[in-house]
């Protein structure tokens, strides 16, 4: 699940330069965050991958 759950989130951090819209590079990071905050604190060590995202 570990495994599964850090690629999910490093493909979406990769694939963030590809969205050129401004307010859907936002909603795409409130989303992203919104499932951040609702992880079990056991994947707290994926957070790293999302920290330079503003």
């Amino acid at each position: 699940m570990d495994q599964i759950l850090g690629n999910m989130i490093e493909m979406w951090v990769d694939r963030m330069d590809n969205i050129t819209q401004p307010e859907r590079r936002k909603l795409s990071a409130l989303a992203l965050l919104s499932l951040l905050l609702y992880m079990p604190s056991d994947y707290s060590c994926l957070l790293p991958l999302v920290c330079w995202i503003s």
